[in-house]
């Protein structure tokens, strides 16, 4: 199936109330083996109209889909924690696409969410794990420009490292697929390097500021491992939101 064809599914999918039930039933059966696969047919239609095929997708139609999925980021991010692979996958690119449409005023708002509900914490642990692109992406969109996210990194990783960041961008970002009007959105803010950093990451460093090694790295997953746990265990006073139905702690 190609992007953009008058196909039910493109039809649904495009609607938002329907919207909602697709993706309230892709998280109910995101985890269970039965029907992870129905899970991701419908991320796969979405990434395809957004990320892989977007130069193909009617510019109406994409807004109009990135607009459905808008107040659905909470969704997206609780998926990027699946144990599906796949669907963590295309979750997370779902996610950078919708950051980096989200208007440059309100990412804040997302930004602070994520750390709150322990995903920056997750996305860390991932992008220290594997030092691929994608990761410095998703990192970048949960960071850069919020002074309390940046915190959060800054107290997890030594100084010389986070001078990484610094370093020049010598490659454009991957993924700024067309305007809107000229409203600054959240691919237009000012970056870090944070490829550099992951690559610096994952390298071994003996030098007077820093001696950073496997045991050192393999010291840094387990305390992050550790605090994810901690912060899930404290997530104890929940309630049902009505405007996502979505379980949301109440810290």
């Amino acid at each position: 199936m190609t992007p953009g064809t008058n196909s039910s599914m493109t039809v649904c999918i495009s609607h938002q109330p329907s919207l909602k039930v697709l993706l309230g039933r892709v998280i109910q059966f995101a985890n269970t083996g039965q029907y992870a696969l129905s899970a991701c047919v419908v991320l796969t239609m979405l990434e395809c109209m957004l990320v892989s095929s977007a130069a193909n997708t009617e510019s109406g139609l994409f807004y109009k889909l990135i607009d459905c999925i808008t107040s659905f980021h909470q969704m997206l991010f609780t998926l990027t924690r699946s144990s599906s692979l796949a669907v963590s996958r295309l979750s997370a690119q779902l996610l950078c696409v919708l950051m980096e449409e989200t208007p440059l005023q309100k990412l804040p708002a997302v930004q602070d969410f994520a750390r709150s509900d322990g995903h920056l914490l997750c996305h860390m642990k991932n992008a220290f794990e594997s030092a691929t692109q994608a990761h410095a992406d998703m990192l970048s969109l949960l960071v850069d420009g919020n002074a309390a996210s940046f915190s959060v990194i800054s107290q997890a990783l030594p100084r010389p490292l986070l001078t990484e960041l610094k370093r020049p961008i010598l490659e454009q970002q991957r993924r700024i697929i067309r305007r809107k009007a000229d409203v600054p959105r959240g691919a237009d803010r000012q970056k870090g390097n944070w490829m550099s950093l992951l690559s610096a990451l994952h390298r071994d460093h003996d030098t007077c500021e820093m001696i950073w090694n496997s045991d050192t790295r393999s010291e840094l997953l387990q305390t992050v491992a550790a605090e994810i746990t901690a912060f899930d265990k404290a997530k104890v006073n929940t309630f049902v939101n009505p405007n996502t139905d979505m379980m949301t702690a109440t810290l």
